[in-house]
């Protein structure tokens, strides 16, 4: 049975009544010129056809045509409101276009007087003139302008750092800048960004990176996931073992690539910059400079590394031998970094701290440590002129976890934290979701005008072996993690499939069969691997992970048990059944699984809440994807 169109959405939204049985894309309403007179256009089709209120000259409008609401057959005849009684041809009732048309010329905004359709054409007692006809030239939905199709839309590549190095205009064109983060951070007001994984983290740091040239800042960006986290508190600094010797080693970790950015400043000024370049051109040739520093921090972690002195500057001067513990360099290279000035500012960035192995509370001590090194350095550098600011891309729940070893935690949080979170966590915010509207801007920005995606899709989408109706925007989230990056890899998947052309279309809206074929791609090309993915660097290994994955598959059901589970993984591999807790627990926080509390109205993912944790003994549930990925029947 035919759904409206996506131009009727707003006029049918909610009636689950008889739809008829003609297409939607049948037209009750023709064009005649002698009925209409000299407001008659020749061979316009429905689509390309708006209706303006009498008396209202579409050249009085001074630019605001895209404000003009457009009608097809669909919105204006008795195949919109079933049961209404409306002819099956003739006149269209039109009081509203009247009343929005008197609000025009009154100056006012049409939004602010005119009525929403639903209620204005069931209030609708008797019909009117025939409207004038005015020919466009583009797809209109939904009272905007659209001149572009779905499969030209831009939604970016599923890694900020692949689309950075091939697609770099147009990964710079169509970021969306949220609360002028990139102002907050570049000037050195917000040192930690915090969000789960997927929310855009990473693309913050290489849209700065990449404006670096064209504007007054200099970044560098820095994957802290190549660097041996683990072995950094066994750092042989000189200190005994404990949080300060863990300090000690993030501070000349950070002071070595900040210090590395600063000299690529041809602008900036820094005190005895020749000793520096001979310390710095050391430290690069024993590898603690650049993207080989992860190995030679395993080198310090069982030995104690010295340099030799250059036999000029204060170093020289100062010291006594000849050679130096490298991490007695660390008051040198402070000193360096607090007096480089510069017009530019220079910003390094650490990223790559969003792991799921991170969870492990092995890494605490590190990461905190981390997080305070850098923290003391930024007090440092902010008290004097210095031009440069560490950045730290955080999971929200990565820091609430360590928070406890930070004695200033809350304010670090509060001064120097921003969010990069999209999510509404007291529920659906529908199409005004910060979800919806990032998506919305970062096409529209790539294409130059204003698009809304869930323009092109119906209204609601069928599901099941029921035929279950529901809408659009709650079946599509219900696929992803709620981030950016899932939302963005569904609508790019539909968008591929409409491109392809192997499914006939259906007009403006996109059609059931691309939609569903789009969906299927990507639960089972994206979201299964982008799971698997999140196994990295476990202990385990990855067979471990593939079996568990593959235990969880073979149930064939959503909803399951810790026991049911335990004893497919059992079947699969019983050494690998021993791990069930804590893969059960890496599941959930993957979002692969998450918990069923009560009825099938309440879900406890972890995406959906940061502070959500796994109950073993209670009914899990399966992500809808991976149901969708598995052909598997799900419900919820």
């Amino acid at each position: 049975m035919d759904r409206p169109t996506a131009r009727a959405r707003s006029t049918c939204e909610g009636q689950d009544s008889e739809w008829p049985t003609k297409p939607a894309s049948a037209a009750w309403f023709s064009p005649r010129p002698p009925s209409v007179g000299a407001n008659s256009i020749t061979n316009a089709s429905p689509d390309q056809v708006s209706i303006l209120p009498h008396g209202t000259d579409k050249q009085s409008l001074n630019g605001r045509i895209d404000l003009v609401p457009s009608y097809n057959a669909c919105e204006v005849s008795h195949r919109t409101l079933p049961g209404k009684g409306y002819p099956e041809r003739g006149p269209a009732p039109i009081d509203m276009f009247r009343r929005w048309g008197d609000s025009l010329q009154a100056g006012l905004e049409p939004s602010a007087q005119h009525p929403t359709r639903r209620r204005d054409v069931a209030r609708t007692s008797e019909a009117v003139s025939q409207p004038r006809l005015v020919r466009t030239f583009s797809t209109h939905s939904r009272g905007r302008w659209m001149n572009i199709l779905y499969e030209d839309l831009y939604f970016g590549l599923s890694d900020s750092a692949n689309e950075y190095n091939q697609r770099g205009d147009d990964f710079v064109k169509s970021y969306v800048d949220i609360n002028s983060i990139v102002n907050s951070v570049v000037s050195g007001r917000r040192t930690l960004v915090f969000g789960p994984k997927g929310t855009g983290k990473s693309a913050l740091a290489y849209y700065i990176e990449a404006t670096g040239p064209d504007g007054e800042h200099l970044a560098l960006v820095r994957d802290a996931s190549t660097l041996p986290l683990a072995d950094i508190p066994n750092l042989q600094t000189g200190q005994p073992q404990g949080v300060d010797r863990t300090v000690t080693a993030w501070k000349f970790l950070l002071l070595c690539n900040l210090l590395d950015l600063v000299q690529k400043d041809e602008a900036c000024h820094v005190p005895n910059a020749r000793e520096l370049k001979r310390v710095t051109r050391l430290l690069k040739e024993f590898g603690f400079m650049g993207d080989a520093s992860g190995k030679a921090l395993l080198q310090v972690s069982t030995t104690t590394v010295s340099i030799p002195i250059p036999r000029a500057g204060s170093i020289y001067k100062r010291e006594s031998s000849r050679s130096l513990n490298i991490f007695s360099l660390i008051p040198y290279l402070e000193d360096w970094a607090t007096k480089a000035t510069s017009l530019n500012r220079h910003v390094l960035i650490l990223d790559g701290l969003d792991s799921i192995f991170l969870n492990d509370s092995r890494y605490d001590e590190s990461l905190s440590s981390l997080v305070q090194a850098s923290y003391l350095l930024n007090q440092l550098l902010s008290k004097s002129t210095s031009s440069g600011s560490i950045v730290l891309l955080l999971r929200n729940d990565v820091f609430s976890r360590i928070s406890m070893r930070l004695p200033d935690s809350q304010k670090m949080r509060d001064d120097l934290g921003v969010e990069l979170d999209w999510r509404v966590l007291s529920g659906a915010a529908g199409e005004k979701s910060p979800l919806i509207r990032l998506v919305n801007a970062k096409v529209s920005q790539d294409a130059g005008q204003t698009i809304r995606v869930l323009d092109y899709f119906p209204a609601s989408i069928q599901v099941g072996k029921k035929g279950r109706w529901i809408p659009t925007l709650q079946y599509l989230l219900n696929l992803t993690r709620h981030t950016p990056r899932d939302l963005l890899r569904v609508f790019d998947e539909i968008r591929a499939v409409q491109a392809e052309g192997s499914f006939q279309s259906s007009g403006e809206v996109l059609s059931r069969q691309v939609i569903r074929e789009g969906v299927l791609r990507y639960a089972s090309r994206y979201f299964v691997n982008a799971i698997k993915n999140e196994f990295a660097g476990y202990d385990a290994g990855p067979q471990r992970a593939q079996e568990a994955l593959l235990a969880l598959q073979q149930l064939s059901v959503q909803t399951f048990t810790r026991e049911s589970f335990y004893a497919q993984l059992n079947e699969v591999n019983p050494d690998t059944g021993k791990q069930t807790d804590e893969l059960l627990r890496l599941l959930f926080y993957a979002g692969a699984i998450g918990n069923l509390v009560g009825t099938d109205s309440y879900l406890r993912f972890y995406h959906r809440r940061d502070d959500s944790t796994l109950y073993l003994r209670g009914s899990l549930i399966l992500h809808g994807a991976l149901c969708h990925a598995w052909n598997m029947p799900f419900s919820i």
